[in-house]
Order: C-alpha cells, then structure tokens, then sequence
C-alpha cells in the first residue's frame, strides 16, 4: 500500500510540474504577444493575466512580478539562441541573430528600452563572446593575436551587439546579408580564419 502511495504522490508531483510549465509558457507568450503592440513599461500583471486566461494568483504562485516573468522570458530567448547557433559558422550565427531580431522588430525594440540585469544587449552580446573565443582558440597560430584572447572577444562581441542595437535604432535601413557581411568584415582576420 506504500508503495501504490508513494506512486501515485510522484504522479500528482508530475502532473503539478507539468501544470506549472504550462501556466509560465502561457504567461511567457502573453507578455511577448502584448509587447507586439505596447511597451513593457504599460503592460500590467492584469493584462498578461486576461492574454494568458490565467488568474492573478497562478501569476504570483510562478513568479514575482512582471519584471520576472521578462527575465523568465528573456533567458528561454538565450536557451534558444545559443542552442540553435551552436555549430553554426560565426557569419551563420549573425545572420540568425538578425533573422530573428528582424522578424518580432517591434517587440525586439519595446525590450531594448528596459533595463534590466540581465539586459537583450547582454544576452546578445554573450552569445558572441562563445562563438568569438571559439575561433580565436582555434585559428591557425601563423596569425598572431594582438592581444589575450579574452579582450579581443569582449571588444568585438560588444563592437557587434552596439551595431545590431543601431541597426535596430534606425529602422533596418541594410538587409541582413549587408550587415552580416559588414560586420564580419570588420573582425579581424583570426575569428574570421576558421568556422565552426
């Protein structure tokens, strides 16, 4: 009898989890359909709430506040970009990035005025620093580095994430091949020398 007890307690535990993903992955979707069309600094717990069809208090129970479900949020969009660009070439890798900054542009923009700890600057920019200490390890030593490795993937991850926040800025005024292009251009010779 303890036995059928335990089980069907790690049953309920399991549906519970699974009840819990489902309430923060609606959550997550409402709060990025709304910022479709409002910035994060007018959307109100009661707003994600009525998208998600979710009550306050399921709200509360999974997270703090709005500013914690855009972490919650925040950190799933830097699951999905390191995964996806993980064995990509770095010129693969920027192109991805723009792709999907380019394709929810308005909600890209409505999160690049908040700030945060953890700010979509930072993520995209550390997203870059892997992928760029990546090839400067690897590139052929017949090319000498100006200096240590670190330093030169910090500058240049910052340098690329700077030009994307312009870019975005201004509107996208060049295509994504030509800023991928530019921007790879720009790096110097050894990240550029071998891909991934």
């Amino acid at each position: 009898v303890l036995f059928v007890f335990q089980g069907e307690k790690s049953m309920v535990k399991n549906n519970q989890d699974l009840r819990v993903q489902k309430t923060k992955r609606a959550l997550a979707t409402s709060l990025l359909t709304l910022l479709k069309v409002n910035p994060f600094n007018k959307i109100t717990v009661n707003d994600v709430c009525t998208e998600a069809l979710v009550s306050r208090s399921a709200f509360y129970a999974n997270f703090k506040d709005k500013y914690d479900l855009l972490s919650f949020c925040l950190e799933i969009f830097k699951k999905n970009l390191l995964e996806e660009s993980e064995e990509m070439p770095f010129t693969d890798h920027l192109r991805n990035v723009l792709n999907k900054i380019q394709k929810d542009i308005i909600v890209f923009k409505n999160l690049m005025m908040i700030n945060l700890d953890m700010s979509l600057a930072e993520i995209i920019r550390n997203s870059f620093l892997e992928d760029l200490e990546h090839n400067l390890k690897t590139c052929p030593k017949a090319l000498p580095l100006p200096g240590p490795i670190e330093i030169i993937a910090a500058y240049c991850s910052s340098a690329i994430t700077n030009a994307i926040m312009y870019w975005v800025s201004k509107n996208m005024p060049y295509t994504i091949d030509e800023m991928a292009h530019c921007l790879t251009a720009l790096l110097p010779e050894q990240i550029t020398c071998s891909g991934k």
